[in-house]
């Protein structure tokens, strides 16, 4: 639920309101962006003390496989990608305390970050999935289908949806 659905419709709702001017209507679609991904964050925390915690009530070793070291990767960043958009929420007063200058940078970093936390969350859920734990044949097949159209969707609406003026906050690095 945390990345499948409330961080999909965060970063969904992220990349909507990038071509949103200034203003009350996107100060708004921000804060239901911060609340959605608050959620996916709540819940993907409590999907990894949940696992960690059956992991060593089993006497088993954590993070010894590709899927263990990438979720562990992906809470990392899951956690690291709302702070930095804290930072780079202006209403929240924290950004007017850092150098006009690296603002947009700031901002771009989260906006970048927040897609690679989400793309890695989609490939730690696609390596759980054929585990004997988990695989249910042709429905863990057709998981397995949704996450990889679920990507495919997100990438085309990232490189298709438009920027607007404000640009992305790169273009400070040719300088």
């Amino acid at each position: 639920l945390g990345f499948g659905l409330f961080m999909t419709l965060g970063v969904g709702a992220g990349l909507k309101l990038r071509a949103l001017a200034p203003g009350a209507e996107r100060v708004k679609a921000l804060w239901a962006h911060a609340a959605t991904q608050t959620l996916a964050l709540a819940l993907a925390i409590g999907g990894f003390v949940a696992i960690y915690r059956n992991k060593a009530t089993h006497d088993k070793p954590h993070f010894t496989t590709t899927h263990g070291k990438l979720g562990l990767l992906t809470i990392c960043l899951t956690i690291l990608s709302p702070a930095i958009g804290a930072l780079a929420f202006k209403k929240l007063g924290a950004l007017d305390m850092l150098p006009e200058s690296i603002r947009p940078l700031v901002k771009a970093v989260h906006r970048r970050l927040g897609l690679v936390t989400w793309c890695c969350g989609m490939l730690a859920t696609l390596l759980a999935l054929p585990h004997p734990a988990v695989d249910s044949g042709a429905l863990t097949i057709a998981w397995q289908v949704s996450v990889f159209v679920m990507c495919a969707g997100v990438a085309f609406w990232h490189f298709t949806e438009p920027k607007g003026a404000r640009g992305d906050g790169f273009t400070r690095l040719d300088k």
